[in-house]
């Protein structure tokens, strides 16, 4: 026997070993009382405040669809795996949920950097992978195994352009940053300028996820005199722009994100920062919901966690809708099929589309230490 066809013997052994486990696996799980679905979630690092809400979320909906008898009898368990906000570290927890845990269907990643690194994976695997945190405008991968609870930024454009119709043909500067998040934004802000006759002035799109030059490019926005500003910034830099932008007499009515909201919350920004900001976000979860995140936790929920929620109550319609079938084809074919489903962010409807458009945007202002709702 040559060299090489021992080499072939030994690789065919192997490969028959791995197929078996892969088999024995799949049997196991289809005897077991248990369904196994996967969750990769930033439970540390920068986005660790998005992925601890993300599993409340998820956990509160397995407790609840246990409760009332699981799927078809078979009880719902999850297996998280942390992706510390690392690519690297997302592919790898996403390897290991595929190829060890062979799980039909894993929900996340957190963020859109994160998501985009392992949507080829799921894709190649043919596994079912539901986001509730990374909006589907900011995904650069395509996968018909991908789904998404989340609207996409495009729903805020209506709010964009309410804000916009206080002025008459206004001069607006544009402030977010390079990456499918802030640029999401910018086509949502040109949009809405484009609606309202606004002139943008300037774009300034900053190069790096957070600790930009924020100070030097309000310098250079200075002389501009713009009428108003829209930005979608991260943690600190939106910090700094609060912090600076009336030193520089660019206190002018400033459209930003959500995020600004749990900026002030936790004290990073102060109330005498926020006079003539305003705020444009998505729609607040069901009360519902909101009492029985209350109730579980002690407190209310947070940014994504009622997305999360509704990722894990989809799957579970995906596989009643398949006749109990629980692989990954049939979870996919499952929730092709949900349509008009109201979940704690509002109505989910994959038919046309993966992913719904399923909140209305609303425009927030701090009135009395309270952000509040405005018409």
């Amino acid at each position: 026997m040559t060299k090489t066809s021992k080499i072939w013997i030994v690789v065919i052994v192997i490969l028959a070993i791995v197929a078996g486990f892969a088999l024995w696996a799949y049997k196991a799980n289809r005897q077991s009382k248990v369904i196994k679905i996967g969750a990769v979630l930033s439970l540390s690092g920068d986005a660790a405040q998005n992925g601890e809400a993300e599993q409340k979320g998820i956990q509160l909906a397995v407790e609840e669809i246990n409760a009332s008898g699981g799927i078809g009898g078979k009880k719902l368990e999850i297996i998280f795996e942390d992706d510390n906000t690392d690519a690297k570290s997302t592919v790898s927890a996403v390897t290991k949920l595929t190829s060890v845990d062979h799980v039909p269907a894993i929900i996340g990643a957190t963020w859109d950097f994160l998501t985009n690194a392992i949507v080829p994976i799921i894709d190649q695997n043919k596994t079912v992978l539901v986001t509730p945190s990374t909006l589907p405008d900011t995904i650069t991968a395509s996968s018909s195994y991908l789904f998404e609870t989340h609207a996409p930024i495009a729903v805020l454009e209506p709010a964009m352009e309410t804000f916009l119709s206080q002025f008459v043909n206004p001069r607006v500067v544009i402030m977010t940053i390079n990456n499918p998040w802030g640029l999401a934004y910018v086509r949502a802000f040109e949009k809405a300028a484009a609606a309202k006759g606004a002139t943008i002035v300037k774009e300034v799109i900053l190069p790096k996820f957070d600790d930009n030059d924020i100070q030097g490019q309000l310098t250079l926005l200075k002389p501009l005199h713009p009428d108003a500003m829209l930005t979608a910034l991260n943690f600190d830099d939106s910090v700094t722009f609060f912090k600076r932008r009336e030193a520089f007499g660019l206190a002018v009515p400033t459209l930003a994100e959500e995020k600004t909201e749990g900026l002030y919350a936790i004290g990073d920004i102060s109330a005498n920062l926020l006079g003539n900001v305003f705020m444009d976000r998505f729609s607040f979860p069901n009360a519902a919901f909101v009492n029985a995140y209350r109730a579980r936790y002690g407190s209310g929920p947070q940014e994504y966690a009622d997305t999360a929620y509704d990722a894990v109550y989809a799957i579970r319609q995906g596989i009643l809708n398949a006749d109990g079938q629980y692989t990954s084809s049939a979870i996919q074919a499952g929730l092709k099929k949900i349509s008009g489903y109201h979940g704690a962010s509002g109505i989910i409807d994959f038919t046309k589309n993966n992913y719904p458009q399923n909140e209305t945007p609303v425009i927030d202002e701090l009135i009395n230490g309270k952000f509040q709702a405005v018409d």
